[in-house]
């Protein structure tokens, strides 16, 4: 009979572990940065530019080539938070930020940066927003013309967004945000940030399952201290 019960009791335990939660991976978010060495690469007409240095023919460039042709030491960093980006003079920059999502999303991005060359977003390899002009949020999201900004839906799996950008002198903090299905705007950080939905977030299990749980190592160690006195 009490072996019977001590069975019970296991499988009891085993049932509610299997029912906790996992968590899931959280967001990765880093920082790179290097120094300008190829000025060629840059928009021609972005403004407040104040060296020497010929620029591109183009008005337009591909934000993401202007941060390959530079052949400078590259500083990495991984950020827990966006809500001050230090930025450096006469640099490209590159934050990455590689998240899962749990089901289909609305994700709103918002990146307010100081980027004196203009910068662009890029999802999953896709830009989806740009900005060739010079920018600078005077640290006011309500300047939205100097704010990157795109609403995207994304379906479930691992997705990669990408922010370049390049400033030249005087270079302020920039911030980064994230609306998640029409929410309020958030930090765009691994700690703060449910990007990804239910994915990374780990929700509390229901009392009855910590309940179950509890009764059931109760019967065990109950039946142990039992057999370790009649023995």
């Amino acid at each position: 009979m009490k072996k019977t019960f001590a069975i019970s009791a296991l499988y009891t335990s085993i049932s509610c572990l299997a029912l906790l939660p996992a968590v899931g991976s959280a967001a990765i978010i880093t920082y790179d940065q290097r120094a300008i060495t190829d000025y060629s690469v840059l928009p021609n007409d972005a403004g407040n530019y104040q060296g020497s240095n010929p620029l591109s023919t183009t008005s337009s460039p591909d934000y993401s080539a202007v941060w390959a042709a530079q052949n400078s030491q590259i500083t990495q960093s991984t950020l827990t938070s966006t809500s001050s980006i230090s930025e450096n003079n006469f640099s490209v920059e590159e934050l990455s930020i590689s998240f899962s999502a749990a089901s289909t999303e609305s994700l709103g991005f918002q990146f307010a940066l100081d980027a004196g060359f203009g910068g662009a977003l890029y999802l999953d390899g896709k830009e989806i927003a740009y900005n060739a002009k010079d920018m600078w949020w005077a640290y006011n999201w309500n300047n939205s013309s100097q704010i990157l900004a795109s609403t995207q839906t994304i379906n479930a799996g691992d997705h990669t967004l990408i922010a370049y950008w390049s400033e030249n002198c005087c270079s302020g903090s920039g911030a980064a945000r994230v609306s998640i299905n029409d929410s309020n705007y958030q930090d765009l950080s691994v700690l703060s940030s449910p990007i990804g939905g239910a994915n990374n977030v780990q929700s509390i299990p229901e009392p009855t399952t910590w309940a179950m749980l509890a009764s059931g190592l109760l019967i065990l160690v109950t039946l142990h201290r039992k057999t370790l006195q009649l023995s």
